[in-house]
């Protein structure tokens, strides 16, 4: 599963910075903010997103540690310009989804 820009399942900008390269200082030392995209902890850091994050950045966020994350909008502000094409979920249930059992939710599970 690919997306479709960023070469994984979350195309998100504060996912592609978890995986960026070690860029060089101007000294041919590496960059020390670099250094840390480098881990998958983002202690140090602050995250600036477009809207409250989704279910899996939050997954994703809690994961990596940053300090603080900055959003600048609400989903329900953002909503009149969401064009809603998922298959299992609409973007008003989404979060709830989520808290479902695993064999409760509308994407087909087998265990």
């Amino acid at each position: 599963m690919r997306g479709a820009r960023g070469g994984g399942p979350e195309p998100h900008r504060h996912h592609q910075g978890r995986r960026c390269r070690g860029r060089k200082s101007q000294q041919g030392r590496p960059d020390q903010r670099s250094l840390r995209a480098r881990t998958e902890h983002l202690t140090g850091t602050t995250i600036y997103l477009l809207a409250h994050p989704c279910p899996m950045c939050l997954g994703s966020l809690y994961y990596c540690s940053p300090d603080e994350v900055v959003f600048l909008t609400t989903r329900d502000a953002y909503e009149p310009h969401y064009v809603d094409d998922r298959k299992f979920f609409e973007r008003d249930t989404f979060y709830g989804e989520f808290a479902r059992n695993w064999d409760e939710r509308r994407l087909p599970m087998r265990y």
